[in-house]
C-alpha cells in the first residue's frame, strides 16, 4: 500500500475526492437526540442499513483506493466509448462523402489510387482555392439560415 500523504491523491479529480469523504463516516455524536431516540424505537426489521462504522484508517484507506480503483476503471470505459463514437462517427462521414464523390464525379470503375490522382489533378487547377472558400460560405450561410428558421 502507498504512503498517505496528499500528493498521492492530488492528480484525482474533485469527485473522486467526494467520493472518498463520503466513506468517512460519522461520529455517534453528530445524531441529534431525536435521530436516537427514533433509532430506539425500531425494531430489528425496520432498522435502516446504516454502513459499519470502520475505526480502522487502514481500512477506511483500503475502502478509499478500492472505490478510487472502480472509477478509474469507469473513467476509462467512458473514454473508450466516446473514443469508437467518434471513429464510427468519422467512418461514416467518410463512406457517405465517398458515395457523393463517386456520383458527382462519375468514378465508380476507378480504382483508389486512379481517383486519387483525378482529385489531385482537380485540386490543383488553377483557382480551385477561391471556388472551394466561395462554395463553403454559401453552405454555410444556407445552414444558419436553415438553423434559424427551425
Amino acid at each position: 500500500m502507498a504512503d498517505w500523504n496528499t500528493d498521492y491523491y492530488s492528480n484525482f479529480s474533485l469527485d473522486v475526492a467526494e467520493e472518498a469523504l463520503k466513506l468517512d463516516y460519522l461520529d455517534v455524536s453528530d445524531v441529534s437526540k431525536d435521530e436516537k431516540v427514533a433509532d430506539s424505537q425500531k425494531t430489528d426489521n425496520q432498522e435502516e442499513k446504516k454502513p459499519k462504522r470502520v475505526s480502522d484508517p487502514l481500512e477506511q484507506l483500503k475502502k478509499i483506493e478500492q472505490r478510487m480503483e472502480q472509477l478509474k476503471k469507469r473513467r476509462e470505459m467512458i473514454l473508450a466509448r466516446e473514443t469508437e463514437k467518434k471513429r464510427k462517427e468519422r467512418t461514416h462521414r467518410l463512406i457517405q462523402n465517398g458515395a457523393l464523390a463517386e456520383k458527382y464525379l462519375h468514378c465508380e470503375e476507378i480504382s483508389p489510387v486512379l481517383f486519387e490522382k483525378f482529385l489531385t489533378t482537380f485540386v490543383s487547377v488553377e483557382g480551385f482555392d477561391e471556388i472551394i472558400q466561395k462554395v463553403r460560405r454559401a453552405v454555410e450561410v444556407s445552414e444558419v439560415g436553415a438553423a434559424a428558421n427551425e
